[in-house]
C-alpha cells in the first residue's frame, strides 16, 4: 500500500467540528471458537459531511470519497490520545458491495492513509489491537460483529474485521 501524505492544517477544522458518541454494543454469544475472536469496543457514529468538509478533504487521499454524499467519524485507534478520521462514501440502500471507507491519521503536520477498504454502513472499533492499532469491524443488526462464510465448501465463517496494515515510515 502506498502512503499518501497531506498537510495536517486542512483537518484541524474537521477534527474539531466532528463530535462522536461512544456506545458499547452487546457482546455476541455465537460460538466460533476456531476463529480469532474480536469484540466490539466503540461503535462508530458517522455524521454527514458538508460542503466545507468536502472542500478540505479534496486535498487528501480521501478526495474520491467526498464526491457526492459522504460521512465522517472519529476514533482513537492506537490509544495515542489523537483521533483518526474515518471517511465513508454513502451509497444507496440495498447496495451490497460495501461502502468505500478510508482511515486517515495525523503524523506531525501531515495526514497518512492508514486503510482503504469496503465495509458496511454500521462499524465499530474492536477492543483488541492488531499491532499498534485497533481494527474496524462491520456490525450486524444486533450490534455484534458480522460473520461471513468462506467461499469454499468448508462451512467455516469468519468475523468481518479490517485491521490497519503496518505502515512504513515516510521518506523525507
Amino acid at each position: 500500500m502506498k502512503n499518501i501524505f497531506v498537510r495536517a492544517p486542512l483537518f484541524d477544522n474537521i477534527m474539531s467540528s466532528i463530535s462522536h458518541t461512544v456506545a458499547s454494543a452487546p457482546e455476541h454469544g455465537d460460538d466460533h471458537s476456531a476463529m480469532p475472536q474480536f469484540t466490539v469496543g466503540q461503535r462508530l457514529v458517522f455524521r454527514p459531511g458538508d460542503d466545507r468538509a468536502a472542500e478540505m478533504l479534496r486535498a487528501t487521499p480521501a478526495r474520491e470519497l467526498v464526491v457526492g454524499a459522504f460521512a465522517l467519524a472519529l476514533a482513537d485507534l492506537d490509544d495515542d490520545g489523537h483521533a483518526e478520521l474515518i471517511v465513508q462514501r454513502v451509497t444507496l440502500p440495498g447496495i451490497n458491495a460495501g461502502r468505500s471507507t478510508m482511515v486517515l491519521k495525523k503524523r506531525k503536520h501531515r495526514y497518512v492513509k492508514l486503510l482503504d477498504c469496503k465495509l458496511g454502513e454500521t462499524l465499530a472499533v474492536t477492543n483488541e489491537k492488531v499491532g499498534r492499532f485497533r481494527a474496524l469491524a462491520e456490525l450486524d443488526d444486533s450490534g455484534s460483529i458480522r460473520f461471513e462464510h468462506d467461499n469454499d465448501d468448508s462451512g467455516q465463517s469468519r468475523q468481518v474485521v479490517k485491521p490497519i496494515p503496518k505502515i512504513a515510515k515516510p521518506v523525507q
